[in-house]
């Protein structure tokens, strides 16, 4: 076990990634990387996403993916997500997981037969709540980054997604958000 304190001049720390780099280049153990080959779009994507709070995140993208199949993640999957304290979902939600502490990036899926609208980064404003996927309902306030479509808060931008945008076994479209 390997106890690190993060400082504010290190999110990299945050990700697996960034303390196998550190680790390597201090002599311990030797880092490998893959290339991340790019995927180009097969059709203009019908999600429009923006962002309209640039000071609390500059960029907001999204990818539509169309005919998925949600299910159990493959065992290796899990494995992974269980050594590091997470508990497996469904294969949609893992694999963000994944990425999202493997590479310090948060990513969140989105079912997108469930969205209206544009999905925006925006500050929070006075009145607003969703509940979060853990059951609990967060009460926004202007200080607070959230990712919303044009009729509700969907989450707490790179804390937690909202149970009614929520992937299920029966999701077939989604977007995947990645914000920084």
């Amino acid at each position: 076990m390997i106890d690190i304190e993060v400082t504010p001049n290190r999110p990299d720390w945050l990700g697996v990634a960034g303390i196998a780099r550190d680790l390597a280049a201090a002599g311990v153990g030797k880092q490998t990387t893959k290339p991340v080959l790019a995927v180009p779009g097969r059709y203009p994507s019908p999600q429009k996403v923006a962002t309209e709070a640039p000071q609390a995140c500059p960029m907001f993208a999204g990818r539509f993916i169309r005919g998925v199949k949600n299910g159990p993640s493959p065992g290796w999957l899990q494995q992974r997500l269980r050594a590091i304290g997470q508990k497996p979902i469904g294969a949609l939600v893992d694999i963000t997981n994944l990425i999202t502490h493997d590479r310090a990036r948060p990513l969140h899926v989105y079912d997108a037969a469930k969205l209206s609208g544009v999905v925006r980064a925006r500050m929070g404003m006075e009145g607003e709540s969703f509940k979060a996927l853990n059951g609990n309902v967060y009460n926004m306030t202007p200080a607070m980054c959230v990712i919303a479509d044009d009729e509700r808060v969907l989450g707490l931008g790179g804390v937690i997604g909202g149970e009614y945008s929520g992937v299920s076994e029966s999701t077939t479209d989604i977007l995947v958000e990645a914000a920084r």
